[in-house]
């Protein structure tokens, strides 16, 4: 909450409160020299030589809003789709980030309590009209309201959204905006660039697959972009760090804490400070270095988040906003304050498997795994998958065992695999009485026409469901089985080719 303002510092609430603890404990910490200087030291640790993200200017790299009306692009012509050079095709090309372009789209963006139009709101934060802000509404960020024919239009009621909350275009999260524990002069943070500034970036375009597991990306051919296998999915920044490509890039800033509002600050003034003039001296190993004012991607810059669910929340806050003079536990907290999440946890019991309980359904029509694939439009992997889980919800080994169960009256069509195995078990019937009448290998596959390999395959697997080892041989496998002569081991299409011979 703001409170007031002085010497164009705002001061809400969180600062004042700081002020208070200062102005008790501030006496007490400049008489004490081994304290004094136990405090300046916390300013060589990584918590206040890291800028936190909440001081940091950021641009997207996908950012709609960045054409060559406002922002220096070379070539001119990269995203123009009709040019002769590259048509169809964005291109590589270079960006030059000037003080005029930023305070024109780095602002906060607030919409109108009536409502705004879906595809007015996406222009002014430079997303997608359509896909752009779906997150975001689903997320309840906005407020909606429906009027039927607005502007003379037919069809579905026309969608009205309006957030309560000032929106950050390159806010993280459904472009929320820092924390108000770190108050509002984010909304100036355009205004503190230097005027002469100026940095170009090379920005890339991002390709994808049309078709594949969720975040599965493909890299462009060299030669040409634009292929039937890939499409452009949006921009990304050349770090000039790293030269990695990143989404954003920051601009870190120097931070405003409480000695700015009091005009002096105890790292580098000694002595009283009041109606009587103040002695300076600098002490170099405790001065707060400013970041560097360029931009360059998170890791490069080592910029530190923040949250409110770990319990040094408030005390990262008091730090920083004092320079490390003040500890956490020294400022009472407003009354406003909650260790609360960013997004809120939550867990979903039991939710509807649309896609599960479409395959379900036509599974019990007696479709294949190809059909369903080919009308649901997804892979038969996918497909396999589903299967594997609802026999394991249900408990039964293959789908003609789930029809029994469920009872359905559609018949089930044969997998290839399951072919295969009756095939085996046949082959296995008319193999498994040679063995106990001592034929050869060689015997066998005459008889029955197949490959040594195969029959090979064949007698482990008749070893091995009656568990006999195969050192042990065809001698443990009849003095298991008992005497071949019994009805049981008699096979019809056996004795009919033994009687042909």
């Amino acid at each position: 909450m703001l409170v007031g303002s002085h010497k164009g510092v705002f001061v809400n609430d969180v600062d004042r409160l700081i002020l208070e603890a200062w102005q008790k404990l501030g006496p007490k910490i400049m008489a004490d020299p081994d304290e004094l200087n136990k405090r300046l030291a916390r300013r060589r640790s990584a918590l206040l030589t890291r800028p936190p993200r909440a001081w940091c200017l950021a641009v997207r790299a996908s950012d709609r809003r960045i054409t060559p009306a406002h922002w220096i692009i070379t070539p001119e012509h990269a995203m123009d789709l009709n040019h002769p050079d590259h048509p169809y095709e964005p291109i590589e090309h270079e960006v030059t980030i000037q003080p005029h372009a930023l305070r024109k789209y780095c602002r906060p963006v607030r919409t109108d309590s009536l409502g705004e139009l879906v595809q007015d709101v996406a222009k002014q934060l430079g997303v997608n009209p359509i896909s752009g802000l779906n997150n975001a509404r689903w997320a309840s960020i906005f407020t909606e309201r429906f009027v039927k024919g607005l502007g003379g239009k037919h069809g579905k009621p026309i969608p009205l959204i309006h957030s309560w909350n000032t929106l950050d275009p390159s806010g993280h999260g459904h472009f929320a905006r820092p924390d108000p524990l770190w108050g509002s002069l984010w909304e100036f943070f355009p205004d503190m660039i230097p005027d002469d500034f100026e940095q170009t970036v090379l920005r890339r375009p991002k390709f994808g697959r049309w078709m594949g597991r969720s975040g599965s990306q493909a890299r462009a051919p060299e030669d040409h972009f634009y292929k039937d296998e890939v499409r452009f999915k949006g921009w990304q920044w050349v770090c000039p760090g790293c030269k990695k490509e990143v989404s954003k890039i920051y601009y870190p800033l120097p931070q405003r804490t409480l000695f700015d509002f009091l005009g002096y600050d105890p790292g580098v003034c000694h002595g009283r400070v009041g109606r009587a003039p103040a002695k300076f001296l600098r002490y170099d190993l405790h001065k707060v270095e400013p970041p560097p004012p360029t931009f360059a991607c998170f890791n490069c810059h080592q910029i530190r988040g923040f949250t409110r669910t770990t319990s040094t929340g408030w005390n990262e806050v008091v730090s920083c906003l004092t320079r490390g003079m003040l500890y956490g536990h020294e400022v009472p907290k407003p009354q406003w304050y909650r260790p609360q999440r960013k997004k809120a946890r939550f867990r979903k019991l039991g939710p509807p498997a649309e896609k599960r309980q479409a395959v379900l359904r036509r599974l019990s029509n007696g479709w294949t795994v190809q059909e369903i694939a080919r009308e649901m439009l997804i892979s038969i992997d996918c497909v396999r998958t589903t299967l594997r889980v609802i026999f394991k919800q249900e408990r039964v080994k293959n789908r003609h065992e789930l029809a029994a169960k469920l009872h359905w009256k559609h018949p089930q069509p044969i997998s290839k695999y399951e072919k295969r195995m009756k095939l085996a078990r046949e082959r296995d019937s008319l193999i498994e009485p040679m063995l106990l009448l001592g034929l050869s290998y060689r015997e066998i596959s005459q008889r029955l026409g197949m490959n040594h390999r195969t029959l090979h395959a064949a007698a482990i697997r008749i070893y091995r469901k009656h568990g006999v080892e195969k050192r042990e041989g065809r001698k443990a496998l009849a003095k298991k089985l008992g005497e071949v002569g019994k009805s049981e081991f008699r096979n019809p299409k056996l004795e009919s080719m033994t009687k042909a011979e």
